[in-house]
C-alpha cells in the first residue's frame, strides 16, 4: 500500500503516463558500463576489468534474486494504470544504484570527484521512473538501498574468495632458506 507521501509526490511530479521515453531502460546500466569503459581507457581503479566483470555478475545475481523475491512478497501495485503488482522495490533504481556504488568503491582512492558521478545517473533514473508513473517514491528508495547493499555484499563475497586464495598461496611460499630458517615470501 502506498504511503501518503507517495501519493503526494505522484500527484505533484508525475505526468500521468503521457511521456513514453525509454531512456531510463538504458540509463540504468550506465554506471556499470562506465566502469568497463574506464577500464578500456586505462583509468586506475581498485580492481582490473576481469574482477569488475566478476563483481558485476555477483552483484546482479544477488540483486535479481533478492529483488524478485521482494516483488513477489510485497505484491505492490504500480501507480500507473496497470494490472501489474511488482512495484516494490524498483529494479531500475536498484541496478543504477548498485552500479553507482561500484563506481564509488572503484574510483574513490584515485579519482574522488569522479567516484560520485554514478549517483547522479542513478538519481536521474529514479526521477524518470517517478515521472513516468512506474513507481512510488518508496519503491525507488527501497531499490536504491537494495542496490547499495547488494554491491557491498558482492565485494564482501569477492573479498572472501580473494582472502582464501591468498591463504592457500601463502602456504606454498613457505620454504627453508640457506641458513636453515623458515621464510615466508610475499
Amino acid at each position: 500500500m502506498p504511503l501518503q507521501i507517495d501519493k503526494w509526490i505522484e500527484h505533484r511530479f508525475s505526468n500521468g503516463g503521457i511521456h513514453k521515453t525509454e531512456i531510463d531502460d538504458l540509463l540504468k546500466w550506465t554506471p556499470f558500463a562506465s566502469i568497463l569503459i574506464l577500464d578500456l581507457l586505462g583509468t586506475r581503479s581498485r580492481n582490473n576489468w576481469k574482477k569488475h566483470l566478476l563483481l558485476l555478475g555477483i552483484c546482479e545475481s544477488v540483486l535479481s534474486i533478492v529483488s524478485n523475491t521482494l516483488k513477489r512478497t510485497f505484491h505492490e501495485h504500480r501507480p500507473e494504470p496497470t494490472s501489474r503488482y511488482d512495484s516494490f522495490p524498483s529494479g531500475h533504481a536498484a541496478t543504477a544504484f548498485a552500479g553507482a556504488e561500484m563506481i564509488r568503491m572503484e574510483l574513490k582512492d584515485e579519482h574522488p570527484a569522479l567516484s560520485y558521478t554514478g549517483y547522479a545517473v542513478a538519481a536521474s533514473v529514479s526521477a524518470l521512473r517517478l515521472y513516468k508513473d512506474k513507481h512510488w517514491m518508496t519503491d525507488l528508495v527501497g531499490g536504491a538501498v537494495l542496490g547499495f547493499v547488494c554491491t557491498k555484499l558482492a565485494y564482501a563475497i569477492f573479498g572472501r574468495k580473494k582472502k582464501s586464495k591468498i591463504s592457500e598461496d601463502e602456504g606454498s611460499e613457505v620454504h627453508v632458506n640457506t641458513e636453515g630458517q623458515l621464510q615466508l615470501n610475499m
